[in-house]
């Protein structure tokens, strides 16, 4: 590959070397990394599992890390709109020629050892950071956890935000087998952190190795349900939860007690793009990538209230899902909350067609008006159309429909 090719033509490359666009193990990876001599990866780590949340813990622990200045570096997966906002360094996506680097230094130890592409999307993250030095590197797991790519790193603390149904193509149906997934990620010598009482008893009974360091967090602890309500500048898109394992975390890693004023200074400051998201104002457009059932359902019940405090008149929703999902369940959920949909087709195999999603929900017996496109911009284009005052357009059910989204009413141009 030309060290004369662009972040661009470098994706697009990395993608057509497995056949797979998701293989789990961990097999090769490590091989890779043991010649780019990233292991042991000798830096203070927090591994960020499960479900749902991860995006805003991992949000949270960056922002208590820039409260005080110590070389922080993330790694997050999928991106909304640019590549680059999946690592980042001290708050700031990296910077691309940076990650064209890395992309040839891992091309030219690779050899024949085919990667999947998020294999060696963290492979570069992992080189990156490993060149900072950091303080503090804060990795989203992929999907699932004891095979996920990130799981070749050892982490000083575990965090298993929820468990619930998803991935179930490469996961499983079964609650307890993704949860032993999920558990994988904790060390029998090392903190795990749990975010709710049913994913601690869930993980009791398929992780018993893992007893003995494992704690489920109270929000009720340090006040993290109030210093949220009073903090937050957008309440919808934070939960106490997720704000409450990344305090903790932070303070088991560090050794440090975080005040309440430490805390709500670094709720004020959080970036977190995509989660309950008002991206347009007249037209009101909200965003969400919520794509599962547990998701969905706490986004119903955000949306519902976000809908009495502003008087909303009429919710219009744009959707487009991957068809491994839950796709008759979700819409099911969140179906009381909308007055018309608009399906739409998304540009990569894994996604369901818009007229798919149409036939799950008429089978599913719901009687909204709903109509199919062919993109996320004839969708807009005409529900904004329709829009009067007081009405609101949500668009959620993928990162992908998301993405295209915020494309569209900021104007993106990609990087390249």
């Amino acid at each position: 590959m030309s060290s004369e090719k662009n972040l661009l033509q470098w994706l697009t490359y990395i993608e057509s070397f497995h056949p797979e666009e998701i293989e789990l193990g961990l097999e090769r990876i490590r091989i890779v990394a043991e010649k780019l001599s990233l292991l042991p990866f000798n830096f203070p780590v927090i591994l960020v599992g499960g479900t749902n949340g991860k995006g805003s813990c991992v949000a949270m622990l960056e922002s208590l890390a820039l409260q005080s200045n110590p070389n922080v570096c993330c790694y997050t997966s999928p991106h909304l709109v640019d590549f680059n906002e999946r690592i980042r360094i001290n708050g700031k996506n990296v910077d691309v020629q940076q990650l064209v680097d890395a992309f040839e230094q891992i091309e030219s130890m690779r050899d024949q050892t085919p990667l999947t592409f998020f294999e060696f999307t963290t492979l570069a993250a992992l080189l990156i950071f490993s060149k900072n030095k950091p303080d503090l590197v804060v990795l989203e797991v992929g999907l699932g956890g004891r095979k996920d790519a990130t799981n070749i790193v050892e982490p000083d603390v575990s965090i298993i935000t929820t468990v619930d149904i998803d991935h179930t193509q490469w996961l499983g149906n079964d609650i307890k087998q993704i949860a032993y997934e999920k558990a994988g990620i904790m060390r029998n010598d090392k903190h795990a952190l749990i975010g709710d009482k049913a994913t601690y008893d869930l993980l009791v009974d398929v992780a018993a190795n893992f007893h003995k360091e494992m704690s489920l967090i109270d929000i009720k602890n340090r006040n993290i349900a109030g210093i949220c309500q009073q903090s937050a500048i957008n309440h919808y898109n934070l939960h106490a939860q997720n704000i409450a394992l990344a305090v903790e975390s932070y303070s088991l890693l560090f050794k440090i007690s975080l005040t309440e004023e430490y805390i709500a200074s670094a709720l004020k400051n959080i970036q977190f793009a995509g989660r309950f998201d008002l991206i347009s104002i007249n037209p009101d457009i909200l965003v969400d990538v919520a794509h599962n059932v547990q998701a969905v359902g706490r986004l119903k019940a955000q949306l519902a209230a976000f809908k009495k405090e502003k008087n909303i008149r009429l919710t219009y929703a744009v959707c487009g899902m991957m068809k491994d999902k839950a796709i008759n369940e979700v819409i099911s959920i969140i179906d009381g909350e909308i007055d018309e949909w608009l399906f739409v087709d998304l540009d990569t195999p894994r996604a369901s067609s818009a007229d798919s999603i149409r036939q799950a929900y008429l089978k599913s017996g719901l009687q909204k008006n709903v109509e199919t496109y062919p993109d996320v911009q004839s969708a807009l284009t005409i529900a904004t159309a329709k829009m009067n005052t007081n009405d609101l357009l949500l668009v959620f059910g993928s990162f992908i429909t998301v993405g295209e989204a915020v494309k569209i009413c900021k104007g993106h141009e990609p990087i390249s």
